[in-house]
């Protein structure tokens, strides 16, 4: 059991770190190409969007055929051919990043769908396992933020590439997931068992349209404040580092309900967004990042926990899929759009004016409307 934890720890330390090594950077890289605010906006939307199809299609036809293990290799295949192929050459650039965003963003949900599988009753040690990630993530962009300051762009291939080969053979060398578990007949086809499940993914569509251009675009909102691709590794070094200890307590946080542990959250996220309106130094975006980092902490376990919860045990992935990409996949997509286009259009203050009226919202109608019960 604990050879199986090591592996699935660093499966999620191999994604992430390679999400960082491209994903996390892409804006600068497109600045970099002299791609406006508005179409880099629209390249980040089709990852994103792509995403969601890939969520939906990959994660349903994954526990159709119960065949985890060999979807995700041929995402993260496909994944390092695309991301090589984007520095190779910068043509048909939107359909690669559409074909990247449909293979790569269903990856995490698999490894979550299997690992709360492997756990089973004790759901709430996701937050262990996923922590390491976190933390690796903390120091690994910090120095390649600083990496990419100094030697440039070119590094991105190599890192990324690397980090995605090392997955697929953890994968590789990993037992295969059980799919042995057997639901009541009532439930086998359902992907989810209660009508909250629902609302929370009306809930994380809405957080995800909100936080999207925030994080996505962040390479324009520190730009006036002379930040740079360094500056965004530190931003991911501070959220990272913060997420550590929130994910590792986890397990004491199931002693709340899920309506306090999702309050809380998106609370925090409200106040990091407002804190980055109010900035006229960096430092008060570090600190915005840093909060934003600990309701990130909070919300994710919260989310596989609660999704774990009200699905059946055949459709984990699916159900996963659904909750990340309505904030994720949807609600990113058009967050990032739809910041892109204000930003461009109006500026800055408006864009980040919408992510906070949107995000109150989200507080609001959960504290008056919803009920979600441990």
């Amino acid at each position: 059991m604990k050879k199986d934890t090591v592996r699935f720890t660093m499966m999620q330390v191999a994604y992430w770190l390679a999400t960082c090594s491209f994903f996390s950077f892409s804006a600068a890289y497109f600045k970099w190409l002299q791609i406006d605010s508005s179409r880099s906006g629209l390249l980040i939307s089709a990852f994103t969007f792509a995403g969601l199809c890939g969520q939906v299609l990959i994660c349903k036809l994954s526990d159709k055929l119960s065949a985890l293990k060999f979807t995700l290799i041929l995402c993260l295949v496909i994944s390092f051919l695309t991301t090589i192929s984007i520095f190779l050459s910068t043509q048909y650039l939107l359909l690669k990043m559409l074909i990247l965003g449909f293979v790569s963003i269903p990856i995490p949900v698999m490894i979550d769908s299997w690992i709360t599988q492997f756990l089973k009753e004790r759901k709430e040690e996701y937050g262990n396992i996923r922590s390491w990630a976190s933390l690796f993530f903390a120091f690994y962009a910090i120095i390649y933020g600083y990496l990419i300051h100094r030697f440039g762009f070119v590094i991105m291939p190599y890192a990324s590439g690397l980090w995605i080969l090392i997955n697929i053979l953890v994968i590789i060398h990993s037992k295969s997931p059980d799919s042995s578990h057997h639901e009541t007949s009532n439930l086998k086809n359902r992907v989810f068992t209660t009508r909250q499940a629902y609302f929370m993914i009306l809930l994380l569509f809405i957080v995800g349209v909100s936080m999207g251009p925030v994080l996505h675009l962040t390479i324009y909102v520190i730009a006036p404040l002379s930040g740079t691709e360094q500056t965004i590794g530190t931003l991911l070094f501070i959220s990272a580092l913060v997420q550590f200890p929130m994910l590792r307590m986890s397990t004491r946080m199931s002693r709340f309900s899920f309506k306090q542990r999702f309050l809380f959250g998106f609370f925090l996220y409200a106040i990091s967004i407002a804190l980055l309106m109010l900035a006229n130094q960096l430092w008060m975006v570090y600190i915005a990042r840093m909060i934003d980092g600990i309701g990130f902490g909070i919300l994710l376990p919260t989310i596989v926990s609660f999704t774990s919860e009200n699905s059946t045990y055949k459709h984990r992935s699916t159900a996963l899929s659904y909750m990340d990409a309505a904030q994720n996949g949807i609600g990113i997509s058009m967050g990032s759009a739809l910041g892109g286009y204000i930003m461009y259009n109006l500026n800055i203050s408006w864009m980040l004016f919408t992510s906070l009226f949107l995000m109150i919202g989200v507080v609001l109608s959960l504290g008056l409307l919803f009920n979600l019960r441990k």
